[in-house]
C-alpha cells in the first residue's frame, strides 16, 4: 500500500486534497502568462516562447516541458486522492465532495493538456479520448459537488462552467449554451459592481468569480504573476505590445 495512504478520515483525505490544490500555486500562475506572447498581445523573451513563435520550437522547447510537468504533478495528486477514496469505498458524502474537487482539479489539468499539445508530438492517447475522461471527471463533479464551498474551493458552478469550457474547444456550442444556462439558473454569480476594484483584494472571492486560486499574504507566500507586469515592462521578460 503506498504510504501516503494514512488512513481512512476525512481530515487525512482533506490533507490529501490540500496537497492538489497546493499544486495550482505554481501551475496555474507561472507560466499561463506566457501564452500571450503566442499571439499578437506581448512580446516574450523567457521560456522559448519567442523560438516557437519564430517557428524553431520543438519538444525540448522550455515552455513545453513546464506545461506538462506542471499539469502532471496535479494529476498524480489527484490520481493518489482518487485511489484512496476509491479504496475506501465509502458513500460519506463529504468524502464524495472532497473526490468531486479532485476530479474537478483533475479535469482541469487534462483539459489544459488536450487543449494546448492536441494530438502531436508525443504517442499517448487520442484528443477525443481525453476529452471523454474529462468530461467523465466533470459528470463526477458537477453529481458530488455542492453549489456553495469555503473559497477558493471548486463548486459544483466551477463544474459546470469548466465543462462548459471543454464543449466550446471543441465547438459543441448547444452544450455550451444549456450548461451556462445552467450556471446561470444557479443564481449565485454576477458582474462585480467595480471594474476596477476587481483587481483588488476588496473583490477576492466576489460574486464575480467561479473559480480562483488564492494564495496567502506574507513573505513567500503570494503570487508572482503580478511581478511580471512592472510599471515599467521593456525592463522585464514579458512585453505589451503597443
Amino acid at each position: 500500500m503506498n504510504c501516503l495512504r494514512i488512513g481512512e478520515s476525512e481530515q487525512d483525505l482533506q490533507l490529501l486534497l490540500n496537497g492538489c490544490y497546493n499544486a495550482l500555486q505554481v501551475g496555474m500562475q507561472d507560466g499561463y502568462q506566457f501564452l500571450e506572447g503566442f499571439a499578437d498581445a506581448a512580446y516574450i523573451d523567457g521560456q522559448g516562447v519567442n523560438t516557437i513563435t519564430e517557428g524553431g520550437g520543438n519538444t525540448q522547447t522550455g515552455i513545453y516541458e513546464t506545461y506538462w510537468v506542471r499539469q502532471y504533478r496535479l494529476i498524480s495528486r489527484c490520481n493518489e486522492l482518487i485511489s484512496v477514496i476509491d479504496d475506501i469505498g465509502s458513500d460519506n458524502e463529504n468524502f464524495k465532495i472532497i473526490e468531486g474537487q479532485a476530479k474537478f482539479l483533475r479535469g482541469m489539468a487534462y483539459y489544459y493538456l488536450a487543449a494546448l499539445y492536441k494530438d502531436r508530438f508525443v504517442s499517448k492517447n487520442s484528443q477525443l479520448e481525453i476529452k471523454d475522461q474529462i468530461l467523465n471527471d466533470l459528470d463526477d463533479a458537477v453529481l458530488f459537488l455542492p453549489v456553495n464551498l469555503e473559497y477558493p474551493r471548486a463548486t459544483k458552478g466551477a463544474a459546470l462552467a469548466l465543462k462548459a469550457r471543454v464543449h466550446a474547444f471543441f465547438s459543441e456550442w448547444q452544450e455550451v449554451l444549456n450548461l451556462t444556462k445552467e450556471i446561470i439558473d444557479l443564481d449565485k454569480y454576477k458582474l462585480y459592481p467595480d471594474y476596477i476594484a476587481l483587481f483588488t483584494l476588496e473583490a477576492e472571492g466576489s460574486e464575480e468569480s467561479i473559480f480562483s486560486v488564492a494564495y496567502e499574504t506574507g513573505i513567500g507566500l503570494g503570487e508572482s504573476f503580478s511581478g511580471t507586469y512592472p510599471l515599467q515592462p521593456f525592463l522585464n521578460t514579458i512585453r505589451p505590445l503597443p
